[in-house]
């Protein structure tokens, strides 16, 4: 019996970060029952912190400049 897996990379992440936590939980039971596996490399993660936490000091800042206008 072959076994497969499904690898994400960043930008799977950066496009759906509105993915219900539900949503995410169904595709995890799907794979389990047919054992899939789901990696995740702490590449992808720590490019997705990076890239969160770049985008919300981008916002802050914005946010401060309007606040001082």
């Amino acid at each position: 019996m072959k076994k497969y897996c499904v690898v994400f990379d960043t930008n799977i992440f950066e496009r759906n970060l509105s993915i219900h936590r539900g949503q995410w939980q169904v595709f995890r039971t799907i794979a389990r029952k047919l054992g899939i596996r789901i990696l995740i490399p702490e590449v992808v993660i720590g490019e997705l912190c990076g890239h969160l936490r770049s985008n919300a000091l981008s916002v802050i800042s914005s946010k401060k400049e309007h606040i001082q206008q």
